[in-house]
């Protein structure tokens, strides 16, 4: 059978089990149904499985996909993605590449879409990724777009607030150790 191919584009990608219904994008699109974040676009591929149903009167319809592989692939494009994006974040080289991409977009949409993934995983980030992005972030302070200031203030301001969280942390650690 032939594979397809559908392109999906950017945005956060949830899941949930289908009860019969399909459900409302309020009841859906919640943080535990959330599965993963597509940026710059995604494909998702499949090879259909085709059954037939047949009526008394011997009329055949099909179906292209049962809801099991549409689930099934679903996820693995979601991992997949997701597993990529963390090796290209986990290096610092790459992760300066990413940053001079991010600096050199002239699109709205993809500075926000920058932002979303830095925002997904800051928490994943070294502490010198962390500081390079706190420049990258302080340069978007100055976008023209309104929008894209506040967010970059937003997760400036959550970066710094971890950031000096765990220093602090590790601080109070090392007097505790050394008094006791």
């Amino acid at each position: 059978m032939n594979k397809k191919r559908f392109i999906l584009g950017s945005g956060h990608m949830y899941l949930m089990e289908y009860t019969g219904t399909i459900p409302e994008d309020s009841v859906l699109e919640v943080e535990e149904n959330k599965i993963g974040v597509i940026s710059g676009g995604a494909t998702l591929e499949y090879k259909p499985t085709f059954y037939t149903v047949e009526d008394d009167l011997g009329t055949v319809k099909e179906a292209l996909l049962t809801a099991e592989e549409t689930v099934e692939a679903f996820k693995r494009t979601a991992v997949d993605h997701n597993i990529r994006l963390m090796h290209k974040l986990s290096r610092e080289t790459s992760f300066g590449d990413i940053l001079e991409a991010a600096r050199s977009t002239r699109d709205w949409k993809n500075s926000r879409a920058y932002l979303n993934i830095f925002s997904e995983y800051f928490t994943y980030m070294t502490q010198k990724q962390k500081q390079m992005a706190l420049g990258f972030l302080y340069e978007l302070m100055f976008h023209r777009e309104g929008d894209i200031r506040r967010q970059a203030a937003d997760l400036l301001g959550n970066i710094i607030a971890r950031y000096v969280r765990g220093i602090w942390q590790g601080i109070a650690d090392r007097c505790r150790y050394r008094s006791g």
